[in-house]
């Protein structure tokens, strides 16, 4: 999504210096747009630009769940905030991963 935002926000603020009406209203109603394109266009640009859908060589080889404190009525929970997924080749060699103890 910040891919799209930023370029969509480049694309536009340039547009606006090279026809002359560079001005706040337009830079924040330029800003407004890139925002609603960059939500609807993130998703196509991930699929088919910067994400490689072919994982049919990857093995899963750990995950680790990052907790972040979340209160409520009165009390504090652990909840889930990122989890992060570790991945190798399964064609490729092992590699040695340093784990803190």
């Amino acid at each position: 999504m910040v891919l799209v935002n930023l370029s969509s926000s480049v694309i536009f603020i340039l547009l606006l210096v090279v026809a002359g009406r560079f001005s706040f209203g337009t830079v924040l109603l330029s800003l407004a747009a890139a925002w609603v394109i960059g939500n609807w266009a993130s998703p196509l640009v991930q699929r088919h630009l910067t994400t490689d859908s072919d994982v049919g060589d990857l093995v899963i080889t750990g995950a680790e769940a990052r907790l972040r404190p979340v209160r409520f009525f009165g009390g504090t929970a652990m909840l889930p905030a990122e989890v992060f997924v570790s991945t190798r080749s399964a064609t490729g060699p092992i590699l040695a991963e340093v784990v803190r103890p």
